[in-house]
């Protein structure tokens, strides 16, 4: 405990040193030369990012505008840059996008670029598809590249457990915050964030999950009552997302019977030996079905075969985010400031 506190404190000072470089003007700003938007956080692991970002491509969509989304494609096969989609086709699977640009992709039709470095990802999405705005997926820390508008998510874990790295999460102390346009907090999470730090009430917007809807991954329908009530009682619980005991708790509290789950580590890449492992779990316990994230689905939807020559079927726990309270002002704001015509 006395090392991660030691070391936390020395990360500690790397940030205020790398902050205060780009606040002074030391290190350089990139602009793309297109309206960018950030959405991030200052905790590693999840928070909802991507679930936020689709959700805003979605309402700039309804609007009228034409995003592009771009983000580092953690974990995908090849290095540099990659062509997910052009808002028409898309060109790569989820190994070679990364699990979260390339399930973006599969459920919006907006051009997609993965980069590790987010300035050159920002530049070829304007130089190739012209949007009228940049999405930036997990970008607060990303200070290289000029926003017009930055969106932090705060999860739980972040507050329960108020540490830099290592001795907790946090990739930056709350004060951070400071320096952002919008906090955007789950519901039950009103109270809890002013304790740790005090801000404008009209930076604050709320938001919620929707309901989930549970959806075959082949055919991408939506499950009956009468399956789902099987689902419930006999499934293989399967993720490899940041947090899966949440997603755990969720079924939990949508009458799932969890005693089978099989937990990987987050951004996980199914092999052939992981689906046996499944497969051999489903058969031996007599499982009809795999439960799993929309994360998880677009690359276990490759494996669907083998599943279904054993007599399972996996299906999706899908769930979106949305405004709650001040939605339209929130979505206004958001236009106003990004100086959209």
């Amino acid at each position: 405990m006395i090392i991660y506190n030691l070391v936390s404190q020395i990360f500690n000072s790397i940030v205020n040193y790398r902050n205060h470089g780009y606040n002074s003007g030391k290190y350089k700003i990139l602009d793309c030369g297109k309206p960018l938007i950030s959405v991030g956080n200052i905790s590693s692991g999840g928070s909802g990012k991507t679930p936020f970002v689709l959700m805003l491509a979605d309402e700039f969509i309804k609007a009228g505008y034409r995003p592009a989304i771009i983000g580092r494609g953690y974990k995908k096969i090849k290095k540099g840059e990659v062509i997910v989609s052009d808002g028409v086709s898309t060109f790569v699977g989820a190994t070679e996008a990364g699990d979260e640009m390339f399930m973006l992709a599969s459920r919006l039709k907006v051009p997609i670029v993965a980069n590790e470095d987010k300035k050159l990802a920002a530049l070829s999405a304007v130089k190739l598809f012209n949007p009228d705005l940049i999405i930036l997926d997990d970008g607060f820390q990303h200070r290289s590249l000029k926003r017009d508008i930055d969106i932090v998510l705060i999860d739980r874990e972040s507050i329960e457990r108020p540490f830099l790295l290592p001795k907790g999460r946090l990739r930056e102390p709350f004060e951070s915050l400071l320096r952002s346009d919008y906090i955007c907090i789950n519901e039950n999470l009103q109270n809890e964030i002013n304790n740790f730090i005090v801000f404008d009430d009209n930076k604050k917007v709320v938001f919620k999950n929707s309901d989930y809807n549970y959806i075959f991954i082949e055919s991408g329908e939506s499950a009956t009552e009468a399956q789902l009530d099987i689902a419930r009682k006999s499934s293989l619980i399967v993720s490899g997302i940041a947090h899966s005991e949440i997603f755990l708790q969720s079924l939990k509290n949508n009458n799932f019977n969890t005693r089978f789950e099989l937990a990987f580590e987050d951004h996980h890449n199914y092999s052939e030996k992981d689906i046996k492992r499944i497969i051999n779990i489903c058969l031996k316990n007599n499982l009809k079905y795999i439960i799993t994230t929309d994360k998880d689905a677009v690359k276990l939807i490759n494996f669907h075969k083998s599943l279904k020559q054993n007599d399972i079927s996996c299906i999706i726990s899908r769930f979106d985010v949305f405004i709650i309270g001040k939605r339209d002002s929130f979505i206004n704001n958001l236009i106003t400031k990004l100086n959209l015509k």
